[in-house]
């Protein structure tokens, strides 16, 4: 477009690996002089089959690369990880090894992409993503499961008022104004759990009881007693860290960066620009979606259900990409577009290239040449 042929032919040559590159040389010199001389706006040129086919196949990709979750970990992580069991402190830094992950696994979709192509990264990434999701349902759904008991019989105090109703620690760390106090046994399980109201200067103590604070010692009025806010010490906590991370590298290598490949790569000319721009909202639109109702999907239906949602989608998206979506791997942008087509659509362009190809050589007017089959044994042809 920038009438820079010998920087373009440099580029092809690096990008091919070969010296070769007079053919798509051509190829992208007709597609631009195509594009200038087309009538009609996009809509217009819409209205053929294969350009809404690879505009649906990109905008999909971006709702399935939001629709997994994966912004819930990037930006609740660690809300996910206190849930699982963690105080605020440790879960901040736990928090930092998902998105380390995240940025080194990277790499490794930048080496696979040409050696092992888009769209078997992109399936086996869904694939991976709905396993790690599956274990962080397994840790969230044991750690409900076998919650800790409550009994106001702990306390020293008369059981007056809600938090004394709760008889799990699930129970009673949802509501606000309550807290988890407990003791530890030899195996570093909690014991003797009771559900005390949380006091009203700092959630770091309970209100009375053994995890009131001791204002002589500043420490607990048991000494031994442990004090939860908002979560419920759990054996099964290190699911969530091995989740996530699962997670994480899963997403990095394929779901991350592949749509993105493959929308750059799937679209003519004439429209790139606009079915980039509708693809890029699709995906702004699903992450805002996502991540404005994840807290409150928690709520609905508890973080492993959400958990569960979110795999569920990874693994339609998996058979959405084995099923639907073509390798773009080592062709051409203009080649690319032949994918989406039915074969006699395939025959329709090809006739309609010739004859423009030939009106161009001084053959004076324009003339009908068939394209190269290639007859199989069980009677059908193949274009070549």
């Amino acid at each position: 477009m920038k009438h820079q042929d010998r920087n373009a032919e440099e580029t092809l040559r690096r990008i091919r690996g070969t010296d070769d590159v007079s053919a798509e040389m051509r190829e992208i010199k007709a597609s631009l002089e195509e594009e200038s001389e087309s009538k009609g706006g996009w809509k217009e040129r819409l209205y053929w089959y294969w350009h809404r086919k690879a505009l649906f196949i990109g905008c999909m990709l971006q709702l399935f690369q939001q629709l997994c979750g994966i912004n819930t970990v990037i930006y609740y992580s660690a809300t996910i990880l206190k849930s699982a069991g963690f105080d605020s402190k440790m879960a901040i830094w736990l928090s930092c090894i998902p998105a380390s992950v995240n940025f080194l696994a990277t790499f490794i979709g930048l080496w696979a992409v040409e050696s092992l192509g888009r769209k078997l990264i992109l399936a086996f990434s869904f694939l991976a993503i709905s396993v790690a999701l599956f274990i962080l349902c397994f840790g969230f759904a044991m750690a409900q499961a076998e919650s800790p008991t409550t009994s106001s019989v702990h306390e020293k105090v008369a059981p007056i008022g809600p938090c004394y109703a709760y008889d799990i620690c699930h129970q009673c760390t949802k509501n606000a104004d309550c807290g988890f106090c407990y003791l530890t046994n030899n195996f570093n399980s909690p014991t003797e759990g009771s559900c005390v109201p949380v006091s009203k200067q700092t959630t770091r103590f309970a209100l009375h009881g053994r995890c009131a604070l001791n204002s002589t010692t500043n420490g607990f009025s048991d000494h031994k007693a442990l004090f939860t806010y908002e979560f419920c010490p759990s054996v099964y906590a290190y699911f969530a860290v091995a989740g996530l991370i699962l997670f994480v590298l899963g997403f990095a290598p394929g779901a991350g960066p592949m749509p993105w490949t493959i929308n750059a790569e799937i679209y003519p000319l004439w429209c790139r620009g606009v079915a980039s721009s509708l693809s890029t909202v699709t995906n702004w639109t699903c992450n805002l979606v996502v991540s404005y109702t994840f807290l409150t999907l928690i709520d609905a239906i508890t973080i492993w259900g959400t958990f569960l949602t979110f795999a569920g989608v990874s693994i339609f998206a998996a058979s959405f990409v084995f099923m639907v979506v073509p390798e773009t791997k080592d062709k051409s942008l203009e080649e690319i577009q032949f994918l989406f087509m039915s074969k006699d659509e395939r025959e329709e362009q090809m006739e309609k290239k010739l004859k423009r190809e030939s009106s161009k050589i001084g053959l004076g007017r324009p003339v009908m040449i068939r394209p190269l089959t290639k007859p199989h044994s069980d009677g059908t042809t193949e274009l070549l």
